[in-house]
């Protein structure tokens, strides 16, 4: 299992070391991000974008897009035909460019290789300390009749993507 997740790891690692993509990585976590927290306010189906809580959306995409830019049904409605994902979306990856223009094309590469690594191996060492605590308390799972080696498969899988979530919004949020 970890053997798994550290290919991953260093494969993304290698990636970003050659500079090749590094933008591109970026943009993908930025609608990721964007889709993540629609995900938090999304109401059950058929409910009307005017009906959606709009005041925490706008709250919760300023802090995480780090924006004064103020978002609103309105808006989604006339130049995105209500369709919010890709309002989200848009309306994030136009910050990223308004932000990146402001500087030099080589300082933009060091600094997006710089964030990308520190974020990942930070990330990736509190994921290793977890990984520690799963196995430590693991065992314990054949008392409730349960394979430990499967609940540690799951506990690990669900770990490993939640630090992948959390990497995508630190990376965004910086």
């Amino acid at each position: 299992v970890m053997n798994e997740q550290r290919k991953v790891i260093y494969q993304l690692r290698r990636e970003i070391l050659s500079d090749q993509e590094n933008l591109g990585l970026v943009k993908g976590m930025i609608e990721d991000v964007s889709e993540m927290l629609l995900a938090a306010y999304r109401p059950g189906h058929k409910t009307p974008i005017e009906q959606w809580p709009w005041k925490e959306m706008a709250k919760s995409f300023q802090a995480t897009f780090n924006t004064n830019k103020e978002i609103s049904d309105d808006e989604c409605l006339k130049e995105f035909d209500n369709d919010i994902d890709k309002y989200f979306a848009v309306t994030a990856l136009e910050l990223l460019e308004q932000k990146l223009s402001q500087y030099d094309e080589e300082q933009i590469k060091i600094a997006a290789r710089e964030i990308l690594l520190s974020t990942f191996d930070q990330f990736w060492k509190d994921h290793l300390l977890a990984m520690d605590h799963v196995k430590e308390g693991i065992n314990l799972r054949a008392y409730a009749q349960k394979d430990p080696l499967t609940e540690y498969k799951r506990e690990s899988f669900n770990l490993f993507e939640e630090m992948r979530s959390q990497i995508k919004k630190a990376i965004v949020e910086n």
